[in-house]
């Protein structure tokens, strides 16, 4: 019987679980990482896919365009665009201590390399521990315990230009860089406005009290925060998804861009636990079981 409670408790104590995704757990918010695919599923029950409150991230597609916005080097060895991460195997790293800013945070980190352009895909990803305020890029952001955000990272894309992506006898040359990417709750997202915002940025409403920050500025080459061209980010629907691209003007080394993602209120489908509320059920489980040895 100890050695039962033995690998209770080491479970409890474990910063990262790995159940062929890797799922992580702070401050009442569970975060489930796709390593396939880079997927999020962020909630409130010991396993976020049983919340029907909880936010479902995706990367739907990359894509390079030209100055007219028509997507470029889709063919050939060297792909630059791409319309499915559903093969894209990413490294994930294990949870730690950081601070961001002046705020103590758990981190995971993410990265998929994607070989075509030379170029590698990060996300950085905080569970914060403590409600503040933090600067996004230039925007004013408060964020509570549970608030999770990830900086998205693209590294070393290589653009098309002149002899490297052709469409028939025209060279493709390439301004931009969208990534588009689901961002679904329980409702359609709907833009918040006035004092109902937590940001000085865009926020959007998901349902279930859930909520994404979604900045309107971008960082490229370690430079000043700028805004995206036009009028992104913007979102859009395909059949059932509900999509935001995020529009990056051809830059030399990397871009960073930074969203938060605001959980809802935990509403559990039969079975499922809320964080919370698994903690004392574990501990009521261990104490009785030490009683009786």
């Amino acid at each position: 019987m100890l050695e039962i409670y033995v690998v209770i408790l080491a479970l409890a104590s474990s910063p990262l679980l790995s159940l062929g995704d890797e799922e992580v757990t702070s401050e009442g918010v569970s975060v489930k990482i796709q390593g396939q695919s880079g997927g999020m599923t962020i909630g409130r029950t010991a396993n976020p896919d049983l919340d029907n409150n909880a936010v479902k991230i995706k990367f739907d597609a990359i894509q390079e365009k030209d100055e007219n916005g028509e997507v470029v080097g889709t063919s050939g060895n060297q792909k630059h665009s791409f319309n499915n991460f559903a093969q894209l195997p990413f490294e994930i790293s294990n949870l730690e201590d950081t601070k961001y800013e002046n705020l103590t945070a758990k981190r995971i980190i993410f990265t998929a390399s994607i070989s075509s352009v030379s170029s590698n895909l990060s996300v950085q990803t905080y569970i914060f521990s403590e409600s503040g305020n933090i600067t996004v890029d230039g925007e004013s952001t408060q964020v509570d315990k549970g608030t999770v955000k990830f900086n998205i990272v693209l590294d070393g894309w290589t653009f098309c230009e002149v002899g490297t992506c052709r469409k028939g006898q025209t060279d493709e040359i390439g301004k931009y860089v969208d990534l588009t990417i689901s961002i679904k709750g329980k409702g359609t997202p709907s833009r918040k406005t006035g004092n109902n915002k937590r940001t000085s940025g865009e926020e959007y409403d998901l349902g279930g009290e859930a909520s994404v920050a979604l900045s309107r500025k971008i960082r490229a080459d370690n430079g000043e925060p700028n805004d995206m061209p036009g009028n992104y980010p913007a979102f859009e629907t395909q059949g059932s998804k509900q999509l935001f691209v995020f529009r990056f003007p051809k830059f030399n080394s990397k871009v960073v861009y930074d969203p938060t993602v605001y959980p809802g209120n935990a509403d559990a489908v039969s079975g499922a636990t809320p964080i919370y509320s698994a903690f004392p059920l574990l501990l009521t489980i261990i104490l009785a079981g030490f009683l009786t040895v």
